[in-house]
């Protein structure tokens, strides 16, 4: 059975074994363990997967590879096939679940969000990405480049890179080099923090509408708060008036935003 990639969907099939091998191994799988493949494609991935664990859930966007997985795998008892797109997809019905995927370019982003807003429901993910925002997403905060998935992703995930892909490896290859990197869901926040919620605020509205703009002004537009008290609290904590959100490590973010909270009320 022929499948054309749609352009639309970033779709690019992994079709060096391998790799594949690596990037199973990666998932550190034992027998019990339940797994959610973010967008299976031609099954590379879902093959391995089902002869190494007992629960494995494909999400599939494409009708026509979900036929095409039934027709190939899809009599394997512990496979389940799902047609839906993984930003839909409920996660919260799992717990300690392993996620893995080879995500598509155009929405890697969405579905790391996605997946920190449900990080109670699983523990290990294995992410295939554009290397360029897998950078993104491993730096540290404070790094040159940084933004608030590179933030979140330090506060609730530990993280390491695997290894570079190049577009050979796929079908059709991508112009692009792809990287693979593990997250591995923290037991507790890196830094503790009084008021959760507020912090989230803090770091979207701290990056928002641009990264490169003074920390204050952002805070000041995006949460309502006086640049007069802004600036009072930036002394406080020893910051430069003119910092950028990108210049802030995570433990400096914890602190302005355990000051700041009683301002946002």
């Amino acid at each position: 059975m022929t499948i054309r990639p749609i352009k639309s969907l970033g779709q690019s099939f992994l079709i060096h074994e391998p790799t594949a091998d690596a990037l199973i191994a990666a998932l550190e799988l034992k027998p019990d363990d339940t797994v959610i493949e973010i967008g299976p494609g031609k099954g590379i991935l879902t093959k391995r997967l089902i002869r190494a664990c007992n629960n494995v859930i494909a999400v599939e966007i494409d009708y026509r590879l979900v036929c095409y997985l039934e027709a190939e795998i899809g009599e394997s008892p512990n496979l389940k096939i799902v047609h839906q797109d993984f930003l839909k997809f409920d996660l919260n019905k799992f717990n300690d679940a392993k996620i893995i995927g080879n995500l598509p370019y155009n929405i890697s982003s969405p579905i790391i969000f996605r997946l920190l807003d449900n990080i109670s429901y699983w523990q290990r993910a294995v992410l295939t990405t554009q290397r360029e925002f897998a950078e993104k997403v491993l730096l540290p905060a404070g790094t040159k480049g940084s933004g608030v998935l590179t933030v979140l992703c330090e506060y609730l995930c530990t993280r390491r890179r695997l290894f570079n892909i190049p577009p050979r490896f796929f079908k059709p290859s991508p112009k692009v080099i792809s990287t693979a990197f593990t997250l591995m869901k923290r037991p507790s926040p890196a830094v503790a923090i009084s008021h959760p919620e507020f912090f989230y605020k803090l770091i979207n509205a701290a990056f928002t509408p641009q990264p490169r703009k003074r920390l204050i002004n952002n805070i000041a537009l995006n949460l309502g708060i006086n640049k007069e008290i802004l600036k009072n609290i930036f002394v406080q904590l020893n910051l430069p008036l003119d910092a950028r959100a990108k210049d802030l490590t995570l433990n400096q973010f914890a602190l302005i935003a355990d000051v700041l909270f009683p301002y946002s009320q």
